[in-house]
């Protein structure tokens, strides 16, 4: 199911693929993001494993990259059973490579349903639904998550909504920073109506371990306080200065985070 817009998706991964190996930057450069996305990921699967104790698990991620995640998710538990799918095949090269215990990859595209497994426990995306630039096809991704999904298992979800990224820009622009952050040439932020399709499919969002907004704090501080009083010459990225506010403030301030973290749990369907 080759599109056009795959070709940019193709040429960005590849030139990150070689820049960065196995690296944890390899999709996500800010550490505290990547971190943080991480340590989400470990605490819902690990809830979950609490719930269904002694049940043989299988945890799906969609759009798998560099195989970094799953490879944390292995080392946490290595009792279950993993997978994996990935589009580009530098990617997909540089997971393999891991030999993760107890994981099979599969290069495929998340747009059709038959690279899926079924009855699958969770299924997880790291921004990697936003890499399919048709908002069409993004639903169709969901879809077939959806249909993967056994009843009772959970979608876990890390993924850019617009809706965020327009309220940081509007802070920005109140601070009289001239330039507005827009989403990469090779994403397509989703928006909140999209949540009525996954509806539809059976899946509904429920309480998470973390808020979904909880990277909003580090959003807010980094790219629009920071950026306000910025002195000329001085570090644009990663410094001191965010670090010490984001751990003196409370996470999750506001909505001023596109990163949202959210858990959708799938129900029966009459």
């Amino acid at each position: 199911m080759q599109k056009e817009y795959d070709k940019i998706l193709f040429d960005h991964y590849q030139r990150v693929a070689k820049l960065n190996g196995l690296g944890g930057t390899c999709s996500m450069e800010d550490p505290y993001i990547r971190e943080s996305e991480t340590n989400f990921f470990l605490k819902e699967i690990g809830n979950f494993c609490q719930k269904h104790a002694g049940d043989s698990l299988t945890v799906l991620d969609v759009g798998c990259g560099n195989g970094y995640l799953l490879a944390k998710i292995s080392e946490a538990f290595p009792q279950l059973k993993l997978m994996g799918i990935e589009f580009v095949p530098e990617l997909f090269e540089l997971a393999t490579s891991r030999e993760i215990a107890n994981c099979i990859l599969a290069l495929g595209d998340a747009r059709e349903l038959s690279f899926f497994p079924s009855n699958v426990d969770i299924i997880i995306t790291e921004r990697s639904v936003i890499n399919v630039m048709n908002r069409q096809d993004q639903i169709l991704v969901l879809q077939n998550i959806a249909y993967t999904l056994r009843a009772g298992g959970l979608y876990i979800q890390v993924e850019s909504y617009r809706e965020p990224l327009d309220l940081l820009n509007q802070a920005r622009r109140e601070m009289v920073i001239a330039d507005d952050i827009e989403e990469s040439g090779h994403n397509l932020y989703l928006n909140e109506s999209i949540i009525a399709s996954m509806v539809q499919k059976g899946l509904i969002e429920v309480q998470a371990t973390y808020p979904k907004n909880y990277l909003s704090t580090h959003f807010f501080v980094s790219r629009v306080f920071h950026k306000a009083i910025l002195p000329k010459g001085g570090k644009v990225k990663y410094s001191l200065f965010a670090e010490f506010f984001r751990e003196a403030l409370p996470s999750g301030v506001g909505n001023f985070s596109p990163i949202l973290f959210r858990t959708f749990k799938k129900i029966n369907q009459s």
